[in-house]
């Protein structure tokens, strides 16, 4: 966007844009159904020791997940952008030495081989990249508000931005968190692109990544192996490759309308992760193609709006932070959809608002948050700069 002359003064906040409120809301609903059909079958089964399951489990969990992200996005929402312009760099680092803990014996929580939640007394298990997504995005809206005010120069700015990528993935590849490590990169270039970099620079940038990771995953044996699998799903029925046919399976017992609310039959046993990386295959099982691209479309209605809501921001700090909370919410929603639909490799990414798990939860409501702060202070129409 073009360079400002100087800071503009931040004016009174008014209404946030109730629009986009009601559709967050009308998401976060839908993901509480969502994850209460796709769990109960497994959670409700007894146990190895024949203790009874309760079906309700992960619905108690999400409500009270879903109090502490109402809270976290009220707080958001109340907090405004030039506020959180000023403790971006604090959040940023307190996120970092977060991801670090993870690391720490007694304090890091392994899963699947991954390192990448923490356990810190009284609080329950978090994942700390989660909200590193978030304070990322607030630093990265920093450095570029700085370079289009005239308060740094382009260099300085654009070194900002690929120094705090690097030291992000850098972390999260050390986690095993390869798809999260993709989702900090992919902000990152979309804010560079939109905050005016060089579309040829780039290109050029998007590229030599795609091949570092090619390499990268070809030295992992489990990595490579889920690019063979997406390449060839049906070449070897086990691992990564039966994850695909069952999801591809999944979404097309739904057909057109789907088999009804409830009652999809591969959410039992055949799924992976069913409430969490593959909710949206129980989606399309029990909606159908009309239920998926309704899905499809409520994100796009968002993003549209978010988008809508950066371009009349009063100040070019709210424009970088909404832009960029909405194209992280899109991109992710996108890449988790690509994934069930077996259109990119598989990577463990949550559907925002709509999959089981706290952290994703509350870093979700407080991007929205965010964006409806921007909303309070944005005007009726496109402010030039």
């Amino acid at each position: 966007m073009p360079a400002a002359a100087r800071k503009p003064q931040e004016p009174r906040p008014g209404p946030m844009d109730r629009k986009y409120a009601l559709g967050i809301w009308a998401m976060i609903v839908a993901g509480v159904v969502f994850v209460f059909s796709a769990s109960y079958p497994r959670v409700g089964r007894p146990d190895a020791d024949g203790n009874a399951g309760n079906p309700f489990l992960l619905l108690y969990e999400r409500i009270e997940d879903l109090s502490v992200a109402l809270v976290m996005m009220a707080v958001a929402i109340l907090t405004s952008p030039e506020r959180i312009r000023r403790f971006a760099k604090a959040m940023l680092m307190v996120t970092i030495v977060l991801t670090c803990l993870t690391f720490v014996p007694g304090l890091g929580v392994s899963y699947n081989n991954s390192q990448r939640w923490l356990k810190i007394p009284p609080f329950p298990v978090f994942q700390p990249s989660e909200f590193a997504k978030v304070a990322f995005i607030a630093f990265l809206a920093l450095a570029l508000a700085r370079k289009d005010e005239g308060e740094d120069t382009e260099r300085n700015s654009w070194l900002t931005v690929a120094a705090a990528t690097a030291i992000m993935v850098a972390l999260l590849l050390a986690q095993s968190d390869q798809g999260m490590a993709t989702i900090f990169v992919i902000i990152a270039l979309v804010m560079a692109w939109l905050g005016g970099a060089n579309g040829r620079w780039l290109a050029g940038i998007t590229a030599g990544l795609f091949t570092a990771a090619i390499i990268y995953a070809r030295q992992v044996p489990y990595r490579w192996e889920r690019i063979t699998a997406f390449l060839n799903p049906e070449g070897d029925m086990e691992d990564t490759s039966y994850q695909i046919i069952r999801m591809l399976i999944a979404l097309a017992r739904g057909g057109f309308a789907g088999r009804c609310l409830g009652v999809s039959p591969d959410k039992w046993s055949s799924l992976p992760e069913p409430y969490t990386d593959s909710i949206f295959c129980v989606i399309g099982g029990e909606l159908g193609l009309l239920g998926g691209l309704a899905m499809l479309a409520a994100v796009g209605y968002l993003t549209w709006r978010a988008l809508d809501i950066a371009r009349r921001s009063r100040s070019v700090y709210g424009w970088h932070l909404a832009a960029g909370c909405a194209s992280a919410l899109a991109l992710q929603a996108v890449l988790h959809i690509a994934v069930n639909t077996s259109m990119v490799p598989c990577t463990g990414l949550t559907l925002p608002f709509i999959s089981h798990g706290g952290s994703s939860l509350i870093s979700a409501a407080v991007m929205a948050g965010m964006i409806l702060s921007v909303s309070r202070y944005a005007g009726p129409e496109a402010v030039k700069r």
